[in-house]
Order: C-alpha cells, then sequence, then structure tokens
C-alpha cells in the first residue's frame, strides 16, 4: 500500500561477484555527487545522487532543480563475502523525513481532537477538522506513489552493475 510504503525502508541484499573496492568503483560511476548537481546540465528529469565510497553508500534518485524531502534513499555498506561482496541496505525515506513527518501526523491529530473537544461540530467548524487529515494523507499516497519511478531507476541501477560485473 502507498500510503505505509515511506514508514517501512525495504531492505536490501544483493551479492556481487567481484571485491568491495571494485563494486565502489562500479557503482560509484554511476552516481552525480550531491555537490555537483546544482551545476549538473541534463536532459535526464532524473539522475542517481550521493555518495559511494568506502564501502558505504547513499543514494537516491532526484529531479534536477526539484527539492524533495520525501524521496526515497538506498542506505547501505558493502561487506566482503567470500570472493565477492555482499550489499546489505535498506530502501525508504531519510530517518528524518520519517520523524518530521510522524511530527505533522500528531499536529493533525491535535488539530482534529482539538475541534472536536472545542465543540465545533458544525459542517463549517469541521471542516479544517476534516481537510487537515485528507490533504495529509493524500500527501504522503502521492509521495508513495511518486517512489515507484523513482525506486525502480536504483533497482535498476543495481542490477546494471551486477550484470556488469558478472560479464567482467
Amino acid at each position: 500500500m502507498h500510503l505505509f510504503r515511506g514508514w517501512w525502508p525495504e531492505q536490501i541484499d544483493l551479492t556481487f561477484p567481484t571485491s568491495v573496492d571494485a563494486t565502489v568503483a562500479i557503482l560509484a560511476a554511476g552516481v552525480v555527487p550531491r555537490r555537483e548537481l546544482r551545476g549538473l546540465r541534463t536532459t535526464q528529469d532524473r539522475v542517481l545522487t550521493g555518495a559511494v565510497q568506502n564501502g558505504r553508500l547513499a543514494v537516491t534518485c532526484t529531479r534536477p532543480r526539484v527539492r524533495n524531502s520525501w524521496e526515497f534513499i538506498l542506505r547501505g555498506r558493502l561487506v566482503p563475502n567470500g570472493t565477492g561482496c555482499r550489499l546489505e541496505g535498506s530502501l525508504g525515506w531519510h530517518p528524518l523525513a520519517r520523524l518530521m513527518t510522524l511530527l505533522l501526523l500528531l499536529v493533525v491529530v491535535a488539530t482534529v481532537l482539538g475541534s472536536f473537544e472545542a465543540g465545533h461540530t458544525t459542517a463549517g467548524s469541521l471542516l479544517p477538522a476534516v481537510a487537515f487529515p485528507v490533504i495529509y494523507l493524500i500527501g504522503i499516497t502521492v509521495a508513495g506513489r511518486s517512489a515507484d519511478s523513482d525506486t525502480a531507476l536504483i533497482r535498476q541501477w543495481l542490477t546494471d552493475a551486477q550484470r556488469e560485473q558478472a560479464r567482467s
């Protein structure tokens, strides 16, 4: 369900046939560092941004010139696994985005409860109490649905890296 998709990150566990250093090099080649995003000239509507270094990665799918705190982020680490390595990570909202969303939800709930406690039971006074939760739920649902194409791009990037390593 899209409504709760960002709240619980999806666990990612993938194996790569090459060492951690070789895998870092291949993965890093497909990612634009965040500091370079501002001056990036591209015709693509989405690019992978973040960092892949020292066996750790934090990668998100970004729309250039669009800021979105609810982007899904792949956070993880590469650990040696026999002759290759394994990616252990998660794909979901940043923990701070989850916290801010929770705080906003608490404000919405407090507004609704305060409206009922104050005795605002006419249609005009109930409108804000009903509108806030509805707008909030629509926003979370839209954020979850827009993440479908972003998470698909991240998964494709990982699959391409696996294939490239298998060919080598």
